[in-house]
């Protein structure tokens, strides 16, 4: 499949995601009830929350510059003054191109402006994002376990449970591909082959070449984009590195839950549920948005907000008021950073986005 035709799919694939969520979170909302929500708010409360969420907003943003910097390390002694600018272009692309390609737009401007390799700054990204997925995914077990859930949906807490142990093993299997990075590949290796014969082999609507060809694919992109994070692996050997490298990444998170939960509470601060709310909402969003989504998480944000906060007896039209609220924090003062910076380097949008979708077209990046 062409780069075009294989974009276009990616394009259709989000905005109709994004579309069919945004329609199941908005179907049974009572639109005058939104409305009061959206422009009946108490200034006393909203303005010192915008505020508040601005200055959490930008140390969020510092804090992860802060952490790529050091991951950063072992191919350049940068600052995180140093890599913000294409950060914030990285993120701005999230929000106006498909299919996650900020992250390969960050991974283009950064190794263009640097002088560095594609591959090794990919592998940083992909290093800093795993690190992101296991912090998500043990939140979402942890909170799950004291979210009020109604009796037929207790049976969720055991869901949360196997998660939480998947995520111990996910862990330990980090740590081995850091400080046992030949083993851990040979392993994976094996176990890629393993799991993908018969997984692959269930499609028997597959003629067996094509079979064999997606397989040998399949394995290949996979263990491929493990490769890919090897370099960036000598700024976590250091064990008291490893740790501050993992606090970092909590406190980063955190940030983002206080920044949702004050969204929410902005409208209703009377009615709020406690932080363990806040909490939940962060980790159902921030793994939501692993999906295929419409441009700025339009329609998965508003879902996500409605079922994270539905067992906590948060109104519908309070929940997608947040949503909306925190869709214009995320979009218009990032988006307008992005710009700035993209506008203070010299570069063109057209440019970063036809160098990020080459590189993701490719299944990896080129030096």
């Amino acid at each position: 499949m062409s780069g075009k035709r294989t974009h276009a799919l990616h394009t259709a694939l989000g905005l109709a995601a994004g579309g069919a969520l945004l329609f199941l979170a908005v179907r049974s909302a009572d639109p005058g009830k939104l409305w009061e929500r959206l422009t009946g708010v108490d200034p006393r409360f909203f303005v010192p929350f915008f505020f508040l969420i601005m200055a959490l907003l930008a140390a969020f943003f510092w804090l992860k510059a802060v952490r790529w910097s050091r991951l950063l390390r072992p191919l350049a002694p940068l600052r995180a003054n140093d890599v913000l600018p294409s950060l914030m272009i990285g993120f701005m692309a999230n929000n106006l191109l498909p299919a996650h390609l900020g992250e390969f737009v960050r991974m283009y401007v950064l190794a263009a402006q640097r002088g560095l390799s594609n591959a090794a700054v990919l592998s940083t990204i992909v290093l800093e994002r795993l690190m992101d997925f296991l912090a998500i995914v043990a939140v979402f077990a942890v909170t799950l376990q004291f979210v009020p859930l109604s009796p037929e949906l207790a049976g969720l807490r055991a869901v949360g449970a196997v998660v939480g142990a998947a995520t111990l093993v996910l862990f330990a299997c980090f740590a081995a591909f850091v400080w046992r990075t030949a083993w851990a590949l040979r392993a994976a290796d094996r176990f890629l082959a393993a799991a993908l014969r018969p997984a692959v082999g269930a499609l028997i609507f597959l003629p067996r070449e094509r079979r064999r060809g997606l397989r040998a694919r399949l394995h290949a992109r996979l263990y491929g984009l493990l490769q890919a994070g090897v370099p960036g692996l000598f700024s976590l050997r250091d064990p008291r590195q490893f740790a501050a490298m993992l606090g970092m990444t909590l406190l980063i998170w955190s940030l983002n839950g206080l920044m949702l939960y004050l969204a929410a509470v902005s409208f209703t601060p009377a009615e709020f549920p406690s932080l363990l709310a806040a909490f939940f909402l962060f980790s159902v969003c921030a793994l939501g948005i692993t999906l295929p989504s419409a441009p700025g998480y339009i329609g998965t944000t508003q879902f996500c907000f409605v079922i994270a906060l539905q067992p906590f007896g948060v109104d519908r039209e309070v929940a997608l008021a947040g949503s909306f609220y925190a869709l214009f924090l995320g979009i218009v003062p990032v988006t307008l950073a992005g710009l700035f910076f993209t506008a203070r380097l010299g570069l063109k949008l057209r440019t970063l986005k036809e160098e990020a979708t080459k590189a993701a077209e490719s299944g990896r990046a080129s030096p």
